[in-house]
């Protein structure tokens, strides 16, 4: 079976127990994510890049915060969550946790986790491309870093407190409560009739009635009943959990549940990613193309067809796809990875400079990406820009765990830049901050 590193690329993240917890990252999720968590961040006094929202493929319902300002989502919950009002429910009430300071740990442990995390999340698509989907196992299960999640142990107590603060926030923002409840009625019923098994959502967020009515009495007397998501953002969730369930689900489930007679656009966009997972590249292909035809200005569509050239060795076909989906959503990082991936892939000198515009400029946000650092050291290298080529790849050690590695190179480096050069000045604030963060450890 093919493995696939398409738009939806998982990273591992580890408990304390070593039990793997896969991370989605995918530009389109996130983006819907965030238009209906940003307004509760904000109505809650955060600015919303404040608050890291991870999406971890794990069919349990659950969610949760982890030191300082981490929140992580599992699919299952967006599987049962499928009206967003609901999820804003429970991004409301995750957000009452952390402005509650219910928390264990402090937000640099987490931080450090997440970093860990998030070493080496994409280095699967460059083996992908290659040929070597076994390689890029490897690479994967190579970067799994055992890391410790805080998650939360709440008492009754943070709960109500949570949800009060959870119900203030959405007040504030305009947004009726009724999501919220939905959830809690559903989570409820799930606990009941699970009677004898383990609810991981119970675990850590333990519900009783009295919460349930407590919502709904607020609710009942609120001026916001009606006030839920608009229909433009309703749908665009509707669409991105179409998308995560087709990547998700077995190709037969999902040709099952969208058969060929169906011409919607998320029917044509999940039987696109069925097609591609056989793969059947021209059926896939025929499916984005008729959804590109219609919607010519939307990037996440014409992204997947370059992630689908590119990943069936089409790599010079796929960079004009990835060069305008990049230039329909600038401030798409992931994008800018993709786009300099398949232009290094490319062998083309001419494209090395571009590549590496695209991966300074991702970095400003995806700074923990240790793949991102590994192809711009590739990039420079080809260049013959060693010292930038040896200060990229430190980072990447750096970020993998790699301290001696990260030395090396900051040595190897040292040898072609030029006292008080920009590459200079660089690698003295690595290794200030290396030796810093070996002086917070002792």
């Amino acid at each position: 079976m093919k493995l696939l590193f398409t738009t939806l690329i998982l990273l591992f993240f580890f408990t304390s127990s070593a039990k793997a917890e896969p991370i989605i990252r995918d530009t389109e999720l996130e983006v819907t994510i965030r238009m209906i968590a940003n307004p509760i961040f904000k109505a809650a006094g955060y600015k919303p890049e404040d608050i890291q929202i991870y999406i971890v493929n794990n069919p349990e319902i659950n969610a949760y915060v982890s030191g300082g300002r981490n929140m992580f989502i599992h699919t299952g919950l967006l599987t049962v969550a499928r009206d967003p009002n609901m999820l804003m429910g429970v991004i409301a009430h995750e957000t009452g946790h952390i402005y509650g300071g219910h928390l264990f740990k402090g937000e640099e442990e987490a931080k450090n986790s997440v970093v860990k995390a998030t070493a080496g999340y994409m280095l699967g698509l460059a083996a992908a491309v290659a040929g070597s989907p076994q390689a890029a196992a490897a690479i994967v299960s190579g970067t799994q870093q055992v890391v410790g999640r805080q998650s939360l142990q709440h008492s009754r107590g943070n709960e109500d407190a949570a949800d009060n603060s959870g119900m203030e926030f959405l007040d504030k923002g305009g947004y009726s409560s009724k999501g919220m409840l939905d959830v809690l009625q559903v989570l409820y019923g799930k606990e009941i009739s699970m009677y004898g098994e383990i609810n991981p959502y119970t675990l850590t967020h333990p519900l009783s009635r009295d919460r349930i009515e407590h919502v709904r009495a607020h609710l009942e007397k609120s001026s916001l009943k009606g006030k839920v998501l608009s229909s433009g953002i309703t749908a665009f969730y509707d669409r991105s959990i179409v998308k995560l369930d087709a990547f998700l689900e077995s190709t037969e489930k999902t040709l099952k549940k969208y058969p060929s007679n169906d011409n919607s656009v998320n029917a044509r966009y999940a039987r696109s990613i069925a097609y591609y997972k056989i793969p059947d590249l021209q059926k896939s292909i025929g499916e984005i193309d008729s959804l590109i035809k219609q919607f010519p200005k939307d990037p996440f569509f014409i992204e997947l067809k370059g992630q689908i050239l590119f990943e069936n060795g089409r790599v010079v076909e796929a960079i004009p796809c990835y060069e305008k989906s990049k230039s329909l959503l600038q401030n798409a990082a992931l994008f800018k990875i993709q786009l300099a991936t398949a232009q290094i892939a490319s062998e083309k000198e001419a494209y090395l400079k571009p590549a590496i515009v695209n991966l300074e400029q991702s970095l400003h946000t995806e700074r923990y990406n240790s793949f991102a650092w590994n192809q711009l050291g590739v990039a420079y290298g080809r260049l013959g820009e060693l010292d930038m080529s040896n200060f990229a790849l430190a980072q990447e050690a750096i970020l993998k765990g790699d301290k001696e590695g990260a030395k090396r190179f900051i040595r190897i480096a040292r040898q072609t830049s030029s006292p008080g050069s920009t590459v200079d000045l660089r690698l003295k604030d690595l290794e200030n901050s290396m030796a810093d963060s070996k002086k917070e450890k002792k």
